[in-house]
């Protein structure tokens, strides 16, 4: 909870935004709509980015572009069952867990009949998301706390969609053969919030500097001529970074 509490709000204001304030927006956008994922500068949506920059289309219809790409889309609709790939898009654009296995089905429903598009937009178009970020706002992560309108019960499902501030949907989901809500919701359970693990007396006060790996000649010169080989065909030249 301390990870996300009191983290700044990214808002973009088309009138006096600086390149610098555009960057933290674009950063935050693609943080929270893709769960914290690395992606490569090749898997981004420039021309998305360039729009929303010249103040062209907002930050919302930004989100949306990036939930609606094809990179969203293998991330976390093909590979992941879909009730897993429903409980993220409350993760990703509401900032929150689901409330009730009904509210589960109803997104399951729109994703069945009427697609991926539509299940999006679904959660972008909606009333909560328009009155809690508006169309200038990142979403953000608020299921750490009480919500006007809302359960109590999304506090202690968020620890079991959320998880660390450190890691990624795309390692913790993408192979997931369960969602990790479906068992509470089914039984109308609140979840619980799984015991914190203390730092054994044991542990070491200063941290161990583990050594380097020597690689043999060999292989460095076989590494070498490899990304040389990609930076090539990519038409940056030669790679010489060693």
């Amino acid at each position: 909870m301390s990870a996300v509490a009191g983290s700044p709000i990214a808002e973009f204001i088309n009138e006096t935004a600086s390149v610098e304030n555009a960057d933290l927006v674009i950063e935050a956008a693609y943080k929270q709509v893709f769960g914290n994922a690395y992606l490569m500068d090749s898997e981004r949506s420039k021309v998305a980015e360039s729009k929303v920059r010249s103040g062209e289309i907002s930050v919302l219809e930004f989100v949306r572009s990036l939930a609606k790409s094809d990179r969203y889309r293998m991330l976390f609709f093909e590979k992941c069952p879909n009730v897993t790939a429903v409980e993220l898009n409350f993760k990703h654009l509401l900032g929150r867990a689901p409330d009730s296995y009904e509210e589960i089905a109803q997104h399951l429903r729109i994703l069945s009949e009427e697609g991926f598009d539509a299940e999006i937009d679904s959660y972008l178009d909606s009333d909560e998301y328009f009155c809690t970020f508006g169309d200038m706002q990142v979403p953000y992560v608020r299921g750490y706390t009480s919500q006007v309108g809302k359960s109590s019960v999304g506090f202690t499902r968020s620890f079991a969609l959320f998880g660390a501030a450190c890691s990624s949907d795309k390692s913790k989901f993408a192979d997931a053969a369960t969602a990790d809500l479906k068992p509470g919701l089914l039984q109308s359970s609140p979840g619980t919030i799984p015991p914190l693990n203390p730092i054994p007396d044991s542990a070491a006060q200063v941290p161990v500097k583990v050594p380097m790996p020597r690689y043999p000649q060999e292989l460095k010169l076989m590494a070498r001529e490899l990304l040389s080989e990609i930076q090539e065909r990519q038409g940056k030249g030669p790679y010489c970074n060693y």
